[in-house]
């Protein structure tokens, strides 16, 4: 029982899942967020700026996926890393 209790519910239960499940999600995009505010400026110009550039990556991510996922996959990887995420 106590080897069922700490294995099972303290390291998957509360442990594994909740760092990559939801707690993990709600903490990462909080984070996100907070990052997210400090290129908050105020001018529209930067808002349309953003929205042509994530629809710009957007076509680009379908247009990798089609041709090759690896490299798809490797760019996020890269731009994870360049980012900090």
């Amino acid at each position: 029982m106590y080897i069922g209790y700490h294995l099972t519910f303290k390291l998957v239960d509360r442990g594994i899942i909740e760092y990559f499940g939801s707690m993990g999600l709600a903490n990462y995009l909080s984070i996100f967020s907070f990052r997210a505010l400090a290129y908050n400026s105020g001018y529209v110009y930067h808002y349309i700026l953003l929205v042509l550039l994530g629809i710009v990556f957007f076509l680009f991510a379908i247009f990798l996926l089609q041709v090759s996922p690896m490299i798809f996959c490797l760019l996020c990887i890269i731009l994870a890393f360049i980012f900090n995420f």
